[in-house]
């Protein structure tokens, strides 16, 4: 018995080094294909990424960063393999964190005060989930993974999501996806489910190939192989679109949100690991995971905030909440004097492609 528990403490911390892999991975690999895209800043002629250009092709730091960024997904996929998808899909908050600090240094941004608040948060919170998340993994084999498919409950819950995808996919998402972020974003998030649950039956397939241990068919393992790919597919077409209409940091944050929420119930329904739990776990994992939404919020709090510019100083002013306020009430009252020049000099507003769509429909 004291055996089988060493070995499963030892699988959980291979899968949290993975986890923390990944997001290390990860967020530098969003550094190294930023650099590679600026590159192209410096060269005339040459159509830019957001342009619908494909110039990047020739960075080799793009490419750098493309490769860095399979390694760190890789991780990430071996992490399913070794620890519950419950721990290991929270901690990819870390890669935020990670390109935030890495920012700082490779490409010359600020970290606001309230940005080195949510890092703070953002490891506290990631802290307390590795401290109180189910330690335990009970689908070991794919004969306990087609058990846990099959039951009623994965079945109808499986079922209400491609109900609820469906809707939001051919109802809601051309009417409302260009309005309000939530549309597109829950689509990728409920895809994601499914893809969280598919990678944990291919690492275990992929496990028992490797161990010459088949405890079930292998065309479960190339089921969730397909269905992986599917679901990235059809994820990287409203993410896209997503990036395209709103804001970056709100994107990030409310996908993080959404995204951790389904396969939190995903992983709840299928895999069951919360019954292991006592009640302060339970609420240690909801408070934890509370604590990185809210650090990721405070990290691009001032990015999706309009910066006021001052004539001294180019520096965006961090000293508190109030002097956001502050710099809007003084837009506002001269505003009615010199509207032209008051905006041009002290207020740059940040509009995205959605803002653009609604004033044009209500002109």
């Amino acid at each position: 018995m004291p055996s089988s528990q060493l070995m499963k403490s030892y699988q959980f911390a291979i899968g949290i080094s993975l986890a923390l892999l990944s997001s290390l991975f990860i967020g530098s690999s969003f550094i190294l294909k930023k650099k590679g895209l600026l590159k192209l800043t410096h060269h005339l002629g040459v159509v830019r990424a957001g342009s619908g250009g494909f110039g990047y092709l020739y960075e080799i730091q793009w490419w750098t960063g493309l490769l860095t960024m399979g390694i760190g997904e890789a991780c990430n996929f071996a992490a399913y393999g070794f620890a519950p998808a419950s721990i290991v899909t929270p901690l990819g908050a870390l890669s935020v964190l990670v390109s935030a600090l890495l920012a700082v240094r490779f490409l010359n941004e600020n970290l606001t005060t309230l940005g080195k608040i949510g890092c703070l948060l953002t490891v506290a919170g990631s802290i307390i989930l590795v401290i109180h998340a189910p330690k335990d993994n009970d689908v070991t084999s794919l004969l306990d993974f087609a058990r846990r498919v099959r039951s009623a409950e994965f079945v109808f819950f499986s079922l209400f999501t491609c109900g609820v995808l469906l809707v939001l996919i051919f109802y809601y998402a051309p009417r409302l996806g260009t309005k309000h972020v939530c549309i597109y974003i829950l689509i990728c998030s409920l895809l994601g489910a499914f893809t969280v649950t598919a990678c944990k039956g291919l690492a275990i397939g992929l496990k028992e190939l490797y161990m010459h241990e088949h405890t079930y068919s292998m065309w479960l393992t190339l089921i969730c192989a397909l269905t992986i790919v599917s679901c990235i597919l059809i994820q990287m077409v409203y993410l896209n679109r997503a990036l395209d209409l709103f804001s970056t940091p709100v994107v990030t944050t409310v996908y993080y949100v959404l995204f951790t929420t389904c396969v939190l119930i995903t992983s709840g329904i299928l895999f069951r690991e919360w019954r292991l739990l006592t009640f302060v776990d339970v609420v240690g994992c909801v408070v934890g995971f509370v604590v990185v939404t809210c650090g990721l919020i405070l990290i691009n709090y001032l990015k999706t905030m309009p910066v006021s510019i001052d004539a001294d100083s180019t520096d965006v002013n961090d000293d508190s909440l109030l002097s956001s306020f502050s710099s809007a009430s003084q837009f506002l009252a001269f505003d009615s004097c010199d509207p032209v020049s008051t905006k041009q000099s002290n207020y740059a507003p940040i509009k995205t492609y959605a803002d653009l769509l609604e004033n044009e429909n209500d002109f």
